[in-house]
């Protein structure tokens, strides 16, 4: 298989609106994102995918009406992609960790950092985090860290479902609260969960994978020990 180019977050920024009134097109425009996250988060999925092709786009709509659906079983990994970069808007980007603490994807230069997205209500992503627990007590201390970022949503995803499956679930990564419209950015095109991205101590994305099971610990394994190794 040919080496594929991971597509970059949509960075576009929308002009400002005078006096930041909520116009007609602009109630419109969250409607449908709000729609999207619904919808694709109504199904997640249980069998991962390689799908480094579609990293987010920075000519991507964020604003898509693409449903949220739960994905399960990883597929193989595709041949290596070629590295890109996260924006910077999207790397300086704050998020809110679950004490409250405010910290960015730029934080993590010079780390490898394995980013996974979540809900509590997504049983693909709660089945693939004990994996994402043992990876981390055993690649801690290598410079390689993990976070698992969510949003809040009309299903039941509350900051108070979300500590308790931090505890039920014993996870020992950062949790971390993310905006609607970056969650949007990272889901698209697909709006599947769980997804997983692998970011190398340059902020580049090395590869992205969507949905959960029971191999995705070991395709994120082979990935983060070919980046310690220095391979590209």
């Amino acid at each position: 298989m040919s080496d594929t180019t991971p597509e970059q977050p949509d960075t576009r920024t929308p002009a400002p609106e005078k006096g930041g009134a909520w116009t007609t097109a602009r109630v419109l425009l969250s409607a449908l994102v709000f729609v999207g996250l619904a919808l694709a988060f109504s199904s997640s999925s249980c069998n991962p995918t390689d799908d480094t092709a579609n990293a987010p786009r920075a000519d991507a709509d964020a604003n898509s009406n693409g449903a949220v659906r739960p994905r399960g079983t990883p597929s193989a990994p595709s041949a290596k992609a070629t590295p890109v970069a996260l924006p910077d808007e999207i790397r300086n980007t704050e998020l809110r960790a679950l004490d409250g603490k405010g910290f960015k994807l730029a934080d993590y230069q010079g780390k490898v950092l394995v980013l996974n997205l979540w809900t509590t209500w997504c049983r693909p992503c709660r089945d693939e985090m004990p994996q994402l627990v043992e990876f981390y007590d055993d690649y801690r201390g290598r410079g390689v860290e993990v976070l698992g970022l969510t949003m809040e949503d009309d299903r039941g995803n509350t900051p108070e479902a979300v500590k308790e499956s931090v505890r039920d679930l014993k996870i020992n990564y950062r949790v971390a609260w993310a905006e609607q419209e970056l969650y949007a950015r990272f889901l698209a095109p697909g709006f599947e969960i769980p997804q997983t991205y692998i970011i190398d101590r340059e902020g580049r994305i090395r590869r992205k994978l969507r949905g959960g099971g029971a191999h995705v610990g070991n395709f994120i394994r082979a990935t983060v020990d070919d980046i310690l190794a220095g391979k590209t």
